[in-house]
């Protein structure tokens, strides 16, 4: 008999995949995006729930390309917000255009980021407020304030590669690891905060207007 019938399809906006995001769910992002608001990633996985996942690609699923999203206009918000914990966000570059108090990625516990560009931000490149995340791989540029990575108590931060700000390049709470990542030519702020038990580790500082790393209280260098 006669139908019709759809097969396959994609949603056009980062900001309609939030809307309809599930728990446990993986979704796939490819293209550039724009917007002047905070998309909101509002799905919880909870205590032994799979986690969310967002993925970027550019031709093949799974190649390892960034997916962008620009923010255009709107000051003093996030970019991509991901409002609670449980995800895992990977090969996204996100461009806040210098726009005053930008956040580019914010996010809060049991989650983890991974493989992303963040880039002119006016307050933070990747903020939580969470305990027990993870950041790996990401390079963060052209930060014009705040901090290009800042977070909270028992998170790790991996590999990463900041440069070419005039901002602070990371902040870590109490009982935290940043390691093996590199912060060159942050030409007006210090490079590393540390605070009490955390532990700062073959990291690579040079060309900073601040100090290469500061320690709060007492440290494992």
């Amino acid at each position: 008999t006669a139908g019709t019938f759809y097969v396959g399809g994609a949603l056009g906006t980062l900001a309609k995949l939030a809307s309809l995001f599930t728990v446990g769910q993986k979704a796939f992002a490819k293209g550039s995006f724009t917007g002047t608001a905070t998309v909101n990633f509002g799905a919880a996985a909870p205590a032994g729930a799979a986690f969310n996942q967002i993925i970027g690609y550019t031709t093949t699923r799974g190649d390892g390309g960034l997916a962008t999203y620009t923010l255009t206009s709107t000051t003093s918000i996030s970019a991509l917000n991901f409002v609670n914990a449980g995800w895992l966000i990977s090969n996204l570059a996100v461009n806040c255009s210098s726009l005053t108090s930008s956040i580019c990625i914010s996010f809060v516990d049991n989650s983890s980021v991974f493989n992303c560009k963040l880039s002119n931000w006016g307050l933070y490149g990747l903020s939580t407020g969470g305990s027990n995340t993870f950041i790996q791989g990401c390079e963060l540029t052209g930060g014009t304030a705040g901090y290009a990575i800042s977070v909270s108590n028992y998170c790790s931060v991996y590999g990463c590669y900041v440069h070419d700000c005039t901002c602070i390049g990371i902040t870590v709470g109490a009982n935290c690891y940043c390691g093996f990542c590199v912060f060159a030519n942050l030409t007006s702020s210090d490079a590393i905060q540390a605070y009490q038990g955390s532990q700062v580790i073959n990291n690579t500082v040079y060309n900073v207007g601040g100090y290469g790393c500061i320690l709060y209280s007492v440290m494992n260098i």
